[in-house]
């Protein structure tokens, strides 16, 4: 009968399926879900309903808007805060 002989895991296996892999998962993810959402919105709007398009574009503007926020720190100083505070104050929409 024969056995089978234990072996070491391939180093390259370790690497791929190590930290690897999730932050390539993490990578690609980020990158493509702009597209795609930009995509299903067009595909909505030619051949989908007029529901699905409006939530798709939602969706969209929501993806751009998080990219969008993502640039910046989101700390503003007091300083600035004091400026413009006031300005939005007494604004009302007619």
């Amino acid at each position: 009968m024969m056995g089978i002989a234990a072996t070491a895991p391939d180093p390259r296996l370790l690497l791929l399926f190590g930290p690897l892999l999730p932050r390539l998962g993490i990578w690609l993810g980020g990158r493509s879900r702009k597209p795609f959402r930009q995509a299903k919105w067009m595909w909505s709007w030619l051949a989908g309903t007029e529901a699905e398009a409006i939530q798709a574009e939602y969706d969209y503007g929501r993806e751009c808007a998080r990219q969008f926020a993502a640039q910046f720190s989101g700390k503003v100083p007091s300083e600035k805060q004091a400026v413009v505070r006031p300005s939005g104050r007494d604004w009302r929409m007619p």
